[in-house]
């Protein structure tokens, strides 16, 4: 029975089809201006292929009961599960329970990506059909304008109500679950978890299978490769390592000692739709945690001593870069790229301890603890270290020395210079040439972690990369 359509559901199959459009043209540029057989078959594949009524054809007739839409699947734990008999979920993030750990809890539900998995025998049109289900008109995907039974989003599938009706209810089978009970599969990682009091009752146990979090794991790389290779953070790495004197308004993020974890082998798709997309690679996270400065509510750790930076310089990880260093200027290596590179990074890594120990210190000791009498350190460092005194009303009979604290200028630089000499005495000890241009250059790597702990997340971002 043919219909006619609403102007809003002849919107919508005109969305659809300028989507099709658009991501033929883009798949038809690798192949452009080239005349060789294998690019002239696969241009004209895309063509066929990347059709309105093609890819709601084959997505509504071929494969859909082997392929599930999901936020977590069974297959990024081990390729050779089936969506069938292992059980992969599709869970929104507000189903969550909250925790201050970073998981899928903490995405936007609006955008989620969401992923599409399936038996290793799929076609790849289903794929294709999940592409299309997950563009949005109307601030909505069109697979929920489906499931919510949107009757212009049905008639934008087909001029026959009927017909669209049913090609819309095979589609929606897309996100639904194909595994018809919880089921894990003896080749992924498994944990059985007592419940129970009695260890030897088998009955008492939970059986725990974790899924791959597809989804975080997308959203996780493109912010990683928005950060690498992401225009505006290319501005702000060159503003930073090419020419530190000019400041630079935007933030700079930078994810070091990054492993990457190839899934899928030669076939990525194997495993999912957007395993596909990014070729395979999931980054993981460098796990290493940062300086663990026992500062709470202990500011008489820092009391009778002249410097912070002697205390600096007895952490073991600090003393361990300052090896490092001195090592690497003892081979009096040749300046290449290669220990410009090794002799930054040592930098980079002191600057952001650095930049550790003295917002630890801003964040946990009251506010004016630098006023106690055993406070032996030189005012710059009291600046710097405790600026929240500066706020402070002054105290009857120190009132000169309150102003004197409150009013002091050029800090910075006398805590720069502190540190350049500290940096400077040590490689001096190791009999290495040093002087005023060595103190100099230690002075300016140093500036930028010299700061109150509440500075903006650019510089802050700054001082750890």
């Amino acid at each position: 029975m043919t219909t006619t359509q609403t102007r809003r559901a002849r919107d919508i199959q005109a969305f659809l089809r300028e989507c099709v459009e658009e991501r033929r043209e883009l798949l038809l540029r690798k192949y452009e201006g080239r005349t060789d057989a294998n690019s002239r078959t696969k241009s004209r594949e895309i063509k066929e292929t990347y059709e309105l009524e093609s890819i709601l054809h084959n997505g509504a007739t071929q494969n859909v009961a082997r392929a599930q839409m999901a936020t977590h699947i069974s297959k990024g734990t081990h390729p050779d599960t089936e969506v069938k008999n292992t059980t992969s979920l599709r869970i929104a993030p507000e189903q969550f329970a909250k925790h201050s750990e970073a998981g899928t809890h903490s995405l936007q539900p609006d955008g989620l990506p969401i992923d599409a998995t399936g038996d290793g025998a799929i076609n790849k049109r289903a794929y294709i059909a999940y592409w299309l289900l997950q563009q949005r008109f109307e601030e909505k995907s069109v697979l929920q304008l489906l499931e919510s039974r949107d009757e212009d989003a049905i008639n934008a599938l087909h001029q026959d109500a009927k017909f669209a009706q049913e090609r819309a209810d095979v589609l929606v089978q897309l996100a639904r679950q194909k595994c018809s009970r919880f089921a894990s599969h003896t080749l992924m990682k498994q944990v059985y978890w007592l419940v129970g009091a009695d260890v030897v009752d088998d009955t008492q146990y939970h059986l725990l299978a974790p899924l791959y979090a597809t989804s975080l794991a997308h959203v996780v790389h493109a912010e990683i490769s928005d950060a690498r290779f992401g225009e505006a953070n290319k501005e702000a790495r060159r503003a930073y390592y090419e020419n530190q004197k000019q400041p630079h308004d935007g933030v700079y993020r930078e994810y070091r000692n990054l492993a990457i974890r190839k899934m899928g082998g030669s076939n990525s798709q194997n495993i999912s739709h957007l395993n596909s997309e990014r070729g395979g690679v999931n980054y993981l996270l460098d796990s290493l945690p940062p300086p663990a400065w026992e500062t709470q509510n202990r500011p008489q750790k820092f009391f009778h001593i002249e410097s912070v930076f002697v205390r600096f310089k007895r952490d073991e990880f600090v003393r361990g870069l300052l090896a490092d260093l001195c090592s690497l200027l003892e081979k009096d290596p040749k300046p290449t790229k290669e220990t410009r590179q090794r002799r930054e990074a040592i930098e980079q890594a002191l600057r952001a301890t650095l930049f550790d120990l003295a917002s630890a210190i801003q964040r946990h000791f009251p506010p004016g603890w630098t006023r106690d009498k055993a406070c032996k350190l030189p005012l710059c460092e009291q600046r710097w270290l405790d600026p929240e005194r500066a706020h402070l009303p002054p105290r009857a009979g120190h009132e000169e020395e309150d102003a004197a604290f409150t009013n002091a200028s050029g800090w910075k630089n006398e805590v720069a210079v502190g540190f350049a000499i500290q940096i400077n005495d040590t490689l001096h000890d190791h009999d290495l040439p040093v002087g005023q241009d060595e103190a100099e250059h230690w002075k300016q790597a140093i500036s930028s972690a010299i700061m109150p702990y509440n500075a903006s997340a650019s510089i802050l971002e700054s001082a750890h990369g």
